[in-house]
């Protein structure tokens, strides 16, 4: 593993820990994540095409446009996409696939334990034990965690 692979699980960590703690995914993680995905692919294509490096580059827009009506939509929220959008960088065209397929299934599998925790709070809710529902989903760590997967 490369020092930039554990740059960016350190990056990931602190994105997950943000995600949970305060359910926001700040601007300079998500850059820093992008940024360092670049100077990666920049290296390690150096010598070869220069085409190889803008398809990735046309795979990131594709990913903020795509992520932009999503979030416009109201199904993901605006760091989120931004941290799609940082790690669509690192994957090429049928591995990027996969971490879309990955934290997508990823994410709605989280989303459905929270709707049986909310009934089953709802159920076992008394006056005397308040147990709060989950109303928002720290999606970045099903996004994080996608990574990680597919870059090991």
């Amino acid at each position: 593993m490369s020092i930039t692979f554990w740059l960016l699980l350190f990056l990931l960590c602190i994105s997950c820990y943000t995600d949970i703690r305060y359910r926001k995914l700040p601007n300079w993680l998500c850059f820093s994540i992008l940024v360092l995905g670049f100077l990666t692919l920049f290296i390690q294509h150096l010598d070869s095409e220069i085409k190889i490096i803008l398809m990735r580059v046309f795979y990131v827009l594709v990913v903020l446009f795509i992520g932009c009506v999503i979030q416009k939509l109201g199904f993901l929220g605006g760091g989120d996409i931004k941290l799609v959008t940082a790690l669509s960088i690192w994957f090429e065209q049928e591995y990027l696939v996969y971490f879309l397929i990955l934290f997508t299934t990823l994410g709605g599998a989280c989303a459905v334990l929270a709707l049986l925790y909310n009934q089953i709070i709802t159920l076992a809710s008394t006056k005397l034990v308040a147990l709060e529902k989950i109303t928002t989903l720290p999606y970045g760590v099903a996004i994080s965690a996608s990574a990680v997967l597919l870059l090991i």
